[in-house]
């Protein structure tokens, strides 16, 4: 519950005028924790597991846009605020109250929003109060008294987000204000990195095409973090910020769903068809073009193997993407968009190829789906109208099978965003823990275990307590703390119900209402998480 804390503080209400991200978070780190050894070890966690913390920042919660994140925001903030103010430890745990207590404090009057919260409600509470012992919570009551007023004040801000969110959606004023925001990302943007006027149009370009490119993307890669990556290649001049990102949530997000070579999950052909003319548009822009006429001809030429029953689809998609680059007059464009788009257009052509051929795909499909029998026949004999029907269920059959298809295409894409990221984090987290326990000043212990396990090296009892010693030592800078430690070895009394939810026990053992056993082994937590239960013998100790 501390961390969670500490990055809603450092999310919310600025401390000092002009204080950076980064500046504020150290101060609540201290301010916490008191131990600027931890100043490293909580940035990197907050950028691995806390971005919304700055993305939010300062006091914004409307920034989040995922309504999966802004829920659980939502949902810790209201929960810990009502832990809060029950200051009472019974109360506090209970699931029924605090639930109740943290739904009547947001006082939804859309439905769906109410469920969706009230059961990341009952997850966070679960969370918080796990091994939570009265002293903790009093604990707990303490530090967050120190810091009420900027707390309650985010709790606030974001509960008033809530209720706007709300379906239906409000007013008609309300969706022309969104509308206006959607506009202006791009203004904001622009003004963020003091881009000058007459470079707007071939700035658009170039990130419009850095985000598309993403998308043939295979690496096991989080999309921001390749996103990012290209920036710093394609616009040195320029810093990365959370402008960028907010531009391609608004203004690109199927490149997003879609990252990682997923064109088969797009459902929505208009919205395929106007990701290709984005992309040829570019590549014309690439090959030379200097005015629409001559833009309008290299698209064609560039897309003529699309059959000819969807030309006037992908007509309607080009004249969006021209008019949204401003490259529908008919003057010269007087910019020289060939050379800046050069680089873009190896990429750009890989791009389009995938389209192509996913759009070929669609269009045999829909080609089957409409097929008839034809006969110059006036009259059809019984075997012809058997025969015609028994095509047309084939046809509706297999057009169904490649819509299912599809659709579990899109649903395995979203999955495999998160598993990229997963895998992500994974992956820093075991090389990270391989690194401590191999580096030389911590004294390399399981370096020293293997060689004393090979017998290349002599096994004294002073040897083998050092290694143990710098292991743990280790383990504790990464957050893996052991805890139930004070009652190793002496006699626990819990109930049944306790059983494998606050303690590790042999389910074969137990009997039911109150139980005894000796604590064997403690628990294990990473980063306040608990990882392994205390393990309970129910054997009796031995006088």
């Amino acid at each position: 519950m501390k961390v969670d804390l500490l990055f809603h503080l450092t999310g919310g209400v600025l401390v000092r005028q002009n204080f950076s991200y980064g500046q504020q978070r150290d101060y609540y780190i201290m301010e916490i924790y008191g131990d600027a050894k931890r100043l490293k070890e909580f940035a990197e966690f907050g950028k691995d597991y806390r971005r919304i913390s700055e993305y939010i920042f300062p006091n914004a919660p409307e920034k989040i846009r995922a309504r999966k994140f802004f829920i659980e925001l939502l949902a810790s903030c209201v929960m810990m605020e009502q832990l809060y103010l029950a200051e009472d430890y019974s109360l506090a745990v209970d699931e029924i109250q605090m639930r109740n207590a943290s739904l009547d404090r947001c006082n939804f009057s859309d439905v769906e929003l109410e469920n969706e919260t009230a059961r990341e409600f009952e997850r966070f509470h679960r969370r918080y109060v796990q091994g939570l012992s009265e002293n903790d919570y009093n604990s707990f009551l303490t530090l967050l008294r120190k810091f009420e007023e900027p707390f309650l004040t985010l709790a606030d801000t974001v509960v008033k987000d809530a209720l706007k969110r709300q379906k239906p959606s409000g007013s008609a004023s309300r969706r022309s204000e969104r509308e206006a925001e959607r506009r202006d990302i791009f203004l904001r943007l622009c003004e963020k990195l003091s881009v000058p006027q007459t470079d707007r149009i071939i700035f658009k370009l170039k990130l419009d095409a850095l985000i598309e490119i993403q998308i043939t993307n295979g690496e096991f890669l989080d999309f921001f973090d390749s996103l990012e990556a290209g920036w710093s290649e394609k616009f040195p001049q320029y810093a990365y910020c959370d402008e960028v990102k907010e531009y391609a949530r608004q203004k690109k997000n199927i490149c997003i769903v879609i990252f990682g070579n997923k064109v088969s999950a797009i459902r929505d052909e208009k919205v395929l068809f106007d990701l290709l003319a984005s992309a040829n548009v570019k590549i014309a822009l690439a090959n030379g073009a200097t005015n629409p006429d001559d833009l309008r001809e290299k698209i064609s030429h560039q897309t003529n193997q699309l059959s000819r029953n969807i030309q006037n689809f992908f007509g309607d998609s080009r004249k969006k993407i021209m008019r949204e680059y401003l490259l529908e007059r008919s003057e010269n464009f007087g910019l020289n968009f060939q050379s800046e788009l050069t680089p873009y257009k190896p990429e750009l052509l890989y791009l389009n190829d995938i389209i192509l051929e996913e759009i070929a795909r669609r269009d045999k499909s829909n080609a089957n789906g409409k097929a008839r029998i034809r006969t110059d026949q006036n009259v059809e004999s019984d075997v012809d109208k058997v025969t015609k029907k028994y095509e047309m269920i084939v046809a509706q059959k297999d057009s169904e099978i490649y819509n299912l298809q599809r659709d579990l295409a899109y649903y395995e894409s979203l999955k495999s965003q998160d598993f990229r990221s997963d895998f992500s984090q994974y992956s820093k987290a075991l090389r990270e823990i391989f690194q401590g326990l191999c580096d030389g000043k911590y004294g390399a212990p399981l370096n020293e275990l293997f060689l004393m396990h090979l017998g290349a090296s002599e096994i004294t009892p002073e040897k083998v307590r050092t290694s143990i010693q710098n292991l743990l030592f280790i383990f504790n800078n990464l957050g893996i703390t052991p805890y139930e430690t004070k009652k190793l070895g002496r006699k626990i009394k819990f109930t049944s119900d306790d059983a494998n939810v606050n303690y590790s026990v042999n389910e074969k053992e137990i009997k039911e209402g109150l139980n005894e056993g000796v604590l064997k082994y403690p628990g294990w937590r990473y980063k306040g998480e608990d990882l392994v239960l205390p393990l309970i013998s129910m054997k009796k100790e031995e006088d």
